[in-house]
């Protein structure tokens, strides 16, 4: 694993999911950059040779400027993708992007299930929006 803080098994309709939590306490996003690319490369592709399924990596932060401060760093770091084949041509698709959560502690203490991802494209990205901003979501098993 790369060092999450726990594992939470969370039944959704007739499966498991997997979400790897981070909680920091450091407040410093630079400690962070190593981790966010270790879990692209998890969600991206090492999910396959795992008995996870394709995880969630929840990142718990203390505050909303905690949880600002991440998401801005994640924005820029987390640009892996794999080109899908669709009917449609081909398709990028950052899974690491669409399921890296990140949440403030106190709405989990509070039983707000509230989620926020990250842009569904990166920052330099053509299609990209601007400015684009994150996608709320629920956490996984507690949609309404």
């Amino acid at each position: 694993m790369t060092g999450c803080r726990a594992v939470l098994d969370v039944a959704v309709a007739d499966r498991d999911v997997h979400v790897l939590v981070e909680y920091d306490r450091t407040r410093r996003v630079d400690k962070n950059f190593d981790k966010f690319l270790r879990y692209e490369t998890l969600l991206v592709v090492w999910w396959r040779a795992t008995d996870l399924g394709c995880p969630y990596v929840a990142f718990v932060c203390q505050d909303a400027e905690h949880r600002r401060r991440f998401m801005l760093a994640a924005d820029t770091e987390l640009t892996g993708h794999l080109l899908a084949h669709t009917e449609r041509g081909h398709e990028e698709r950052y899974t690491a992007r669409d399921r890296t959560l990140f949440v403030l502690e106190s709405d989990i203490r509070n039983g707000d299930p509230t989620a926020y991802l990250l842009p569904a494209l990166p920052p330099r990205h053509e299609q990209r929006s601007n400015p684009a901003t994150p996608r709320r979501v629920s956490l996984p098993g507690l949609e309404d």
